[in-house]
């Protein structure tokens, strides 16, 4: 029991390296993950991080994982896709998710945009320019949710060593 401590900071290590893996893995909640990362690693004497910050992370943490669902509607909708290929791409991302992980986040985006645009009677070259659309959105989420896992983790390992 005298090691409580220590066992709970290479936990909170593990969470955070797994943050970092699901970000880009779908099916794992990566800031989520982190955030319990950066909770558990309060919690030991490792480390004392203020309120704030713990708040400033949770926030981000929601933000971002909304942001990671919504983003490639709107880069459908940027390159100059309709509602029936945003539709599409978040239709396609989670079919995606299901049935084909990790690539089939990527895949079933765009394909799902592509599909929705080419029912919809839209020509070929802009159904594929709106499926890239939806495509970067995916990439944007994946990038902006590893920035995040990456800054808890990184946030960590300065609190460990300054207590070193």
């Amino acid at each position: 029991m005298a090691y409580i401590h220590e066992i709970v900071l290479i936990i909170a290590v593990l969470f955070g390296i797994l943050g970092i893996i699901g970000s880009v893995v779908p099916v794992i909640p990566g800031p989520f993950v982190s955030l319990v990362a950066l909770l558990l690693l309060n919690w030991t004497r490792f480390a004392d991080i203020s309120m704030l910050m713990l708040v400033v992370a949770a926030f981000f943490s929601v933000l971002i994982t909304i942001l990671d669902y919504v983003l490639p509607s709107m880069g459908s909708l940027k390159y100059g896709g309709t509602k029936r290929g945003s539709l599409g791409a978040t239709i396609g991302l989670f079919v995606g998710i299901i049935f084909f992980p990790p690539v089939g986040l990527f895949l079933g985006a765009f394909l799902g945009a592509l599909i929705g645009e080419l029912s919809g009677g839209m020509e070929l070259d802009p159904a594929l320019k709106a499926s890239f659309g939806a495509f970067m959105g995916v990439i944007s989420g994946v990038v902006v949710k590893f920035i995040l896992s990456s800054l808890i983790l990184i946030l960590m390992i300065v609190h460990i060593v300054r207590y070193f």
